[in-house]
C-alpha cells in the first residue's frame, strides 16, 4: 500500500501517455493530482492517466519547467528558480513528445538545465534504478535530458561538475569511487539526486541538491 506503478501506453507502437497507479491513502500524491475527498478511501487505488503528446496553442503556452508553488519535489534556489514559457523548444516537443515527459517526471529545474549544458558529470544509481550498466526508467530519461543539453557522462572515476544520485541509491553512494576525495578537493561539485523509490518518503523524491557547498548563491 506505500507503492506506485508507473506504466507507459502505447498505441500502435507511439507512446502516447503514462499510467500511474497509486494507494488512496498516499496523502502527498492525492494533494499533487487533486484527488476528491470523496475518492480517497482506504483499501482503494488512483488511477491517473498522463497524455504526452503536446500540441498547437497548447504547446505554445505550455511551461517547459515548473515553478517553486508547483511541485513538492523542487528545492528552491534565488533567481534561478522562476518558471519560463517554452520559447524555441516547441520543435523538440513535437518532433520527440518523450523528451517533454522525461522533463516533467523528473521535475526538471530551470537552474539545473541552464548549468547542466556541455558539463560533465556522472550517475550514481546503484540498487536504487537498475545499475550503472543496465538504467531502469528514470535514469534513462535523465540520460535523455542531459544528452539534449549537450552534458558529457564521462563514468564513475573521472573529473566531474555534477554527480547524479537516484533516491533508491543513497544507501550505497558511499561505495562511489573517490568520494570523499571529491567532497574535499573540488567544493564546486555539485551533488544533486533524482527520481523516486518506494524506500524514500515520496517528500524527498525528485531533484535535490545534497552536500550544498559549491556553486550556491
Amino acid at each position: 500500500m506505500a507503492k506506485v506503478s508507473c506504466s507507459n501506453i502505447y498505441i500502435d507502437d507511439n507512446q502516447v501517455a503514462l499510467l500511474l497507479v497509486f494507494p488512496a491513502s498516499n496523502v502527498v500524491l492525492c494533494k499533487e493530482y487533486n484527488v476528491r475527498q470523496d475518492l480517497r478511501k482506504a483499501g482503494h487505488f488512483i488511477v491517473a492517466l498522463f497524455p504526452w503528446k503536446v500540441v498547437g496553442i497548447k504547446a505554445r503556452s505550455h511551461r517547459l519547467f515548473r515553478g517553486p508553488c508547483d511541485s513538492i519535489h523542487d528545492t528552491p534556489r534565488p533567481g534561478k528558480m522562476g518558471s519560463i514559457v517554452m520559447a524555441g523548444l516547441e520543435h523538440i516537443l513535437r518532433k520527440d513528445p518523450s523528451y517533454h515527459r522525461d522533463l516533467s517526471v523528473l521535475g526538471f529545474p530551470k537552474w539545473l538545465y541552464d548549468e547542466m549544458s556541455e558539463s560533465r558529470y556522472c550517475i550514481w544509481n546503484k540498487d536504487g534504478d537498475g545499475s550503472p550498466g543496465e538504467p531502469h526508467f528514470e535514469t534513462r530519461a535523465l540520460i535523455r535530458v542531459l544528452d539534449e543539453r549537450r552534458a558529457t557522462n564521462v563514468g564513475l572515476k573521472a573529473d566531474v561538475d555534477f554527480v547524479f544520485v537516484h533516491v533508491g541509491a543513497i544507501k550505497t553512494l558511499n561505495q562511489l569511487p573517490a568520494l570523499m576525495e571529491r567532497r574535499m578537493k573540488r567544493l564546486d561539485i555539485q551533488f544533486v539526486t533524482y527520481g523516486t523509490h518506494h524506500t524514500i518518503p515520496p517528500a524527498r523524491w525528485g531533484i535535490r541538491q545534497i552536500y550544498p557547498a559549491g556553486k550556491h548563491d
